[in-house]
């Protein structure tokens, strides 16, 4: 086997192309209906959608649908292929998974085939009293006019007319389920709960969390030189650690003194005293531990999922989930998180050769 030189980071950065200041967008009387069109991330039959709810003002029976969308116009036919009904006592804030979408709306219909690559939009109507809801997008930093037909995008239509008009951002929050339960990837529509990550300040003392990090997986041998966190600020010393999933060290921990942060929440290159080598499809630790009594290190921010298949949607070649632990306890293991800003820095992988 022979290792080649590579430069990667895994997994994805996801604070480095978008804001968590979710835009949301207003479905309503005047605004409606609303699609979010995207590129089928593989063949096989669509199943079922997971999204956010966020602002009700006026719950209402909402359609949430499949639909193709033109190659020549980028806007969603005006034909329903699969829909489901939900009703409005079930339109309240938070995330909602919402079953089978068919072509007759019930678990026994037809249900939408697609062919990776092909144009659809899951598309949001009133079937009948129009009400005023919000749902939750991604906000993207690059968005503007000239970039409207990029993937994926929104279109909106007024007055229950098509949907014609771009409207900025349209990456609705999502987890699109295929039959046999996968969740695949579709770039910038990645789903999450809340409308941010949450945080978590690493504490020596005082009942909270003293370590904290990713315990991960990676597809293939390779050689790890590094690792990228994002900081908030931090007046705890820390420890970075990189551990087997047994907690014997793969290298020596190495220590960085408090307030390195530039106190408005960028992201620090830990280098590594040593290279490491980490093989394919084992479980490893790579965390940090606040070593200062009484002070903070506020550095983690926490990806909270629905349920822990949407793993699957957010992309990146790793398995991961989020751990944490208590002065030397006991690890505490949840996947249904995931650290948002932790990154590996990869410098070499084995080419199988």
């Amino acid at each position: 086997m022979a290792f080649q030189k590579i430069s990667l980071k895994i997994p994805i950065q996801w604070k480095q192309v978008s804001s968590w200041n979710e835009a949301a967008k207003e479905t309503s009387g005047t605004v409606y209906p609303i699609g979010f069109v995207f590129r089928a991330p593989k063949t096989g039959t669509l199943k079922s959608v997971g999204f956010q709810f966020t602002v009700i003002t006026t719950a209402q029976d909402l359609h949430i649908q499949f639909r193709d969308a033109s190659e020549v116009t980028g806007n969603p036919d005006d034909t329903v292929d699969a829909f489901r009904l939900i009703p409005s006592v079930d339109v309240v804030a938070g995330w909602y998974n919402t079953g089978i979408l068919s072509d007759d709306g019930t678990d026994g219909g037809v249900k939408k085939s697609v062919t990776k690559g092909d144009l659809i939009a899951v598309c949001f109507t009133w079937p009948g009293t129009v009400g005023d809801i919000r749902v939750v997008q991604h906000q993207i930093y690059t968005w503007s006019a000239s970039n409207q037909g990029q993937f994926p995008y929104g279109r909106q239509g007024v007055s229950g007319g098509s949907m014609t008009s771009a409207f900025q951002n349209g990456k609705l929050r999502m987890a699109l389920e295929y039959d046999g339960g996968t969740f695949p990837s579709i770039p910038e529509m990645m789903p999450m709960e809340g409308l941010n990550s949450s945080s978590l300040a690493l504490r020596v003392n005082g009942g909270a969390q003293n370590e904290a990090g990713m315990r991960f997986q990676v597809p293939f041998k390779c050689k790890v030189r590094g690792s990228v966190w994002s900081c908030s600020d931090n007046d705890s010393a820390i420890d970075v650690r990189m551990l087997k999933d047994d907690g014997s060290e793969l290298m020596p921990s190495f220590s960085y003194a408090a307030n390195f942060s530039d106190g408005g929440g960028f992201w620090r290159y830990f280098t590594f005293p040593t290279e490491v080598t980490l093989e394919a499809n084992i479980w490893y630790r790579h965390v940090v531990r606040a070593t200062t009594t009484g002070q903070d290190f506020n550095v983690l921010h926490i990806i909270n999922l629905n349920k822990a298949a949407h793993m699957e949607a957010w992309g990146a070649p790793i398995k991961h989930e989020f751990i944490q632990r208590y002065q030397g306890g006991a690890w505490t293991e949840d996947d249904t998180k995931r650290a948002q800003g932790i990154s590996l820095l990869i410098s070499e992988i084995d080419d199988g050769t």
